[in-house]
């Protein structure tokens, strides 16, 4: 009888130990889930950063190169206004004189008329050039100060998503430790949950051969 009892105690044990085990089970399966949503969520993450890092890089290339062109137009602005200038200052070397004998050396008032507007146009000419090439690059400045707020506005972005990703990295972590944790649980309780089975099996196996002794 006392044989009996520690058998149906050994089985009793057993199924305790197999209903925490299911109980732990549930546990992992939803831990491994969450682990599995945290670490998709960080693979996002990751993939958002470094599509804004590449933007930021291919931004900044712009940058640059708007700069070499504010550079350029800058020096032509420059060259033209030192031509602008000797022209000028040889005119004014010359005196008014050498104007007024181009206009006086005019043998018709066709060619007197002509003259005049051919100096005029000289003048309006450089004089629009050199305005046409600042209006340019007043535009290329424009166009570069979007870009470095472009720049401005990614690098905050980018900012950003480093401080998710450390945030879903630490989740990552913590969640994996739970899995860890809970997967010693499960494996510890069916190892107890075995063992237990094992003795009242023994237990069985033991009445069975002492009443086969007795009879």
């Amino acid at each position: 009888k006392m044989s009996k009892k520690w058998t149906a105690l050994c089985a009793a044990l057993a199924l305790t130990t197999q209903q925490k085990l299911d109980a732990a089970q549930m546990s992992y399966d939803e831990a491994q889930a969450e682990l599995d949503r945290i670490s998709g969520e960080y693979e996002t993450i990751a993939s958002q950063l470094s599509d804004t890092t590449a933007q930021i890089v291919d931004v900044t290339a712009q940058i640059e190169e708007k700069q070499a062109q504010i550079e350029e137009k800058q020096a032509q602005i420059e060259e033209k206004q030192e031509i602008l200038g000797r022209r000028m200052s040889s005119s004014y070397k010359a005196g008014p004189s050498s104007t007024l004998d181009l206009l006086l050396s005019s043998a018709t008032f066709e060619e007197l008329s002509s003259n005049i507007y051919y100096l005029d146009k000289i003048t309006e000419a450089d004089s629009e050039m050199i305005s046409e090439v600042r209006d340019l690059k007043a535009q290329l400045e424009q166009e570069q100060a979007d870009l470095e707020a472009q720049k401005a506005d990614l690098e905050q972005l980018q900012s950003e998503q480093q401080a998710q990703l450390e945030d879903a990295r630490a989740k990552q972590v913590e969640s994996q430790e739970l899995v860890d944790s809970l997967s010693s649980e499960v494996q510890a309780l069916m190892e107890q949950r075995d063992a237990e089975l094992l003795a009242a099996q023994q237990l069985a196996e033991q009445m069975q051969n002492q009443n086969q002794n007795q009879g």
